[in-house]
Protein backbone atom coordinates (compact mmCIF):
# COMPACT_ATOMS: atom_id res chain seq x y z
CA UNK A 1 0.00 0.00 0.00
CA UNK A 2 1.12 3.54 -0.69
CA UNK A 3 -0.44 6.97 -0.32
CA UNK A 4 -0.21 10.20 -2.26
CA UNK A 5 -1.33 13.58 -1.06
CA UNK A 6 -1.71 17.19 -2.10
CA UNK A 7 -5.18 18.59 -1.36
CA UNK A 8 -6.68 15.11 -0.93
CA UNK A 9 -5.33 11.82 0.41
CA UNK A 10 -5.28 8.87 -2.01
CA UNK A 11 -4.60 5.26 -1.00
CA UNK A 12 -3.08 3.02 -3.68
CA UNK A 13 -2.47 -0.70 -4.01
CA UNK A 14 0.20 -2.11 -6.30
CA UNK A 15 0.24 -5.50 -8.00
CA UNK A 16 1.68 -7.13 -11.10
CA UNK A 17 -1.04 -5.39 -13.13
CA UNK A 18 0.01 -1.92 -11.98
CA UNK A 19 -1.16 0.59 -9.40
CA UNK A 20 -4.83 0.88 -8.44
CA UNK A 21 -6.38 3.75 -6.47
CA UNK A 22 -8.48 2.26 -3.69
CA UNK A 23 -9.75 5.19 -1.66
CA UNK A 24 -9.76 8.97 -1.73
CA UNK A 25 -10.19 11.09 1.40
CA UNK A 26 -11.75 14.35 0.22
CA UNK A 27 -10.69 17.40 2.18
CA UNK A 28 -12.92 19.29 4.55
CA UNK A 29 -10.64 22.25 3.89
CA UNK A 30 -8.45 23.49 1.06
CA UNK A 31 -5.23 23.44 3.11
CA UNK A 32 -2.30 21.62 1.57
CA UNK A 33 -1.28 18.29 3.11
CA UNK A 34 2.27 18.68 4.44
CA UNK A 35 2.97 15.32 6.10
CA UNK A 36 1.62 11.77 5.79
CA UNK A 37 3.03 8.73 7.59
CA UNK A 38 1.88 5.08 7.69
CA UNK A 39 2.18 2.92 10.81
CA UNK A 40 4.12 -0.36 10.75
CA UNK A 41 1.27 -2.51 9.36
CA UNK A 42 -0.38 0.20 7.19
CA UNK A 43 -3.56 0.13 9.29
CA UNK A 44 -3.32 3.79 10.40
CA UNK A 45 -2.29 6.96 8.60
CA UNK A 46 -1.00 10.04 10.44
CA UNK A 47 -2.01 13.09 8.45
CA UNK A 48 -1.13 16.77 8.76
CA UNK A 49 -2.43 19.81 6.85
CA UNK A 50 -0.92 23.30 6.88
CA UNK A 51 -2.09 25.32 9.90
CA UNK A 52 -4.45 22.58 11.13
CA UNK A 53 -4.51 19.91 13.82
CA UNK A 54 -3.00 16.50 13.08
CA UNK A 55 -5.41 13.68 12.27
CA UNK A 56 -5.28 9.88 12.42
CA UNK A 57 -7.13 7.84 9.80
CA UNK A 58 -7.98 4.16 9.91
CA UNK A 59 -6.89 2.31 6.77
CA UNK A 60 -7.86 -1.16 7.98
CA UNK A 61 -10.48 -1.21 5.21
CA UNK A 62 -8.49 0.10 2.25
CA UNK A 63 -11.70 0.91 0.37
CA UNK A 64 -13.07 3.02 3.23
CA UNK A 65 -10.31 5.12 4.81
CA UNK A 66 -11.90 7.15 7.61
CA UNK A 67 -10.98 9.74 10.22
CA UNK A 68 -10.81 8.27 13.72
CA UNK A 69 -8.99 10.89 15.79
CA UNK A 70 -7.95 14.55 15.72
CA UNK A 71 -4.99 15.50 17.92
CA UNK A 72 -5.88 18.72 19.72
CA UNK A 73 -2.47 20.41 19.40
CA UNK A 74 -1.75 23.44 17.21
CA UNK A 75 1.41 24.57 15.38
CA UNK A 76 2.54 21.05 14.40
CA UNK A 77 4.94 20.87 11.45
CA UNK A 78 5.75 17.12 11.33
CA UNK A 79 4.17 13.85 12.49
CA UNK A 80 5.35 10.23 12.57
CA UNK A 81 4.60 6.89 14.17
CA UNK A 82 7.49 6.09 16.52
CA UNK A 83 9.76 3.08 16.07
CA UNK A 84 7.59 1.16 13.61
CA UNK A 85 4.56 1.02 15.90
CA UNK A 86 0.95 2.09 15.64
CA UNK A 87 0.39 3.13 19.27
CA UNK A 88 2.97 5.92 19.67
CA UNK A 89 3.09 9.14 17.68
CA UNK A 90 5.77 11.83 17.74
CA UNK A 91 5.14 15.35 16.49
CA UNK A 92 7.41 18.30 15.91
CA UNK A 93 6.20 21.84 16.47
CA UNK A 94 7.11 25.04 14.68
CA UNK A 95 8.81 26.17 17.89
CA UNK A 96 11.15 23.11 17.66
CA UNK A 97 9.46 21.14 20.47
CA UNK A 98 9.02 17.37 20.18
CA UNK A 99 5.71 16.02 21.48
CA UNK A 100 4.99 12.36 22.31
CA UNK A 101 1.43 11.07 22.07
CA UNK A 102 0.26 7.60 23.02
CA UNK A 103 -2.79 6.53 21.00
CA UNK A 104 -5.54 5.08 23.19
CA UNK A 105 -7.51 2.42 21.32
Amino acid sequence: MSVSADLELKVHSSSEDGVESLSVQHPSSRSKIIDVFLCNDNSYIAFLRENEKAQIFSAKDKLNVRLIYTINVLNISAITFKQNTKKYIAMGSRSEDVIDVRHQS
